[in-house]
């Protein structure tokens, strides 16, 4: 059975790491160096350092057979990701007047970003191989707000996984939004009293779209809320969806 590749975003401090860590046997590539549980595996050295510093690094660390004995692949976070494809960008691709650049930008307009974009594309296909050995990916993201245009009426603003993008060609948060199985936004539950918002002391992950929010999933139907420790969500996901 193919695995599940899977977005996971939300505001800092919801707990995406610590649901992650609830997810089947997990294994953290842990860009972000956030990850504070020992007891959670991770892709590190003997001595703690970082194995995957590079694009290239993370790449090599996905073709290897380090994964073998996990079920998921937990990478944190996208924006990590990309910050590591625009670093071997300037690092490798020289402008088309074959000279050294600085910055994305410095490639003229739009031509960075695609270069950008054409590199970060080449990590879906090593996601999909594990998919393909039955190994879930969940990918973790902060969320960001965007306009959405609206061919219908007037524009309007929504959550979706944070990325540096441009607001044309190049951009990588629709390209995951399209590969993903599943795009989930985990938030905290709020209602509105005398016009501010109010906690309701819950979270709850969302797998369906709706106008403040980008979302999908091929199994879920219905939002999960979470519990300290429990790791529902997983179980429903990987079960088809049932409660």
């Amino acid at each position: 059975m193919a695995g599940e590749r899977i977005v996971l975003y939300g505001p800092g401090g919801v707990g995406k790491t610590s649901l992650c860590a609830l997810a089947p046997k997990p294994c953290f590539v842990d860009l972000n160096r956030g990850l504070r549980d020992g007891n959670v595996a991770s892709v590190s050295a003997d001595d703690g350092a970082p194995l995957v510093t590079t694009w290239e690094e993370l790449l090599a660390c996905l073709r290897s057979d380090v994964f073998n004995d996990y079920q998921t692949i937990v990478i944190e976070m996208a924006l990590e990701v990309q910050k590591l494809a625009e670093a071997c960008v300037l690092r490798t691709v020289k402008s088309s007047k074959g000279e050294r650049v600085t910055r994305i930008e410095g490639y003229g307009w739009g031509e960075g970003w695609q270069h950008v974009y054409d590199t970060f594309f080449s990590l879906l296909p090593e996601l999909d191989r594990h998919a393909q050995a039955g190994r879930h990916s969940i990918l973790t993201a902060h969320n960001t707000v965007r306009k959405a245009p609206n061919p219908a009426g007037e524009d309007y603003v929504r959550d979706e996984p944070a990325f540096n993008q441009p607001p044309t060609k190049g951009r990588i948060g629709d390209l995951v939004f399209g590969w993903a199985d599943d795009v989930l936004f985990f938030d905290f539950d709020r209602y509105v009293s005398e016009g501010k918002a109010i906690s309701a002391g819950t979270r709850a992950v969302h797998p369906i779209e709706q106008a403040h929010f980008r979302a999908k999933s091929r199994t879920l139907r219905e939002s999960v809320v979470i519990q300290e420790g429990s790791d529902e969500l997983w179980q429903r996901l990987f079960a088809g969806g049932a409660a």
